[in-house]
């Protein structure tokens, strides 16, 4: 088995935090880290966040019987019970969508 060789970082780039050459001083770094922060917040790469709307902050508990959740594992697999159990519920039932208020 070939053991896999990293890359050294190019003279001249950014320095990411926690990354060094070995031949800077640690002040040199430490100046290093505060300038170029800027540079590495404005072009961060991933997924955008979610609005506070979007995201899912809120617990509901539920109980189950021995028996329900074996069988609510068995369906699930490897993936989690209560993320099959969510799929689930948005999928098959309109629970989640706004009630009309009669009037």
């Amino acid at each position: 088995m070939q053991r896999q060789t990293i890359p050294k970082p190019r003279k001249g780039g950014p320095v990411l935090r926690g990354s060094t050459t070995g031949n800077e001083s640690s002040n040199d770094s430490a100046t290093n880290d505060k300038s170029n922060d800027n540079v590495v917040q404005a072009n961060r790469v991933g997924r955008r966040s979610k609005s506070p709307e979007e995201k899912e902050s809120k617990l509901v508990g539920l109980m189950l019987t021995p028996e329900e959740y074996n069988n609510l594992k068995e369906r699930a697999g490897l993936a989690p019970a209560a993320a099959v159990l969510k799929d689930h519920l948005r999928r098959e039932t309109d629970l989640f969508k706004p009630v009309k208020q009669a009037s």
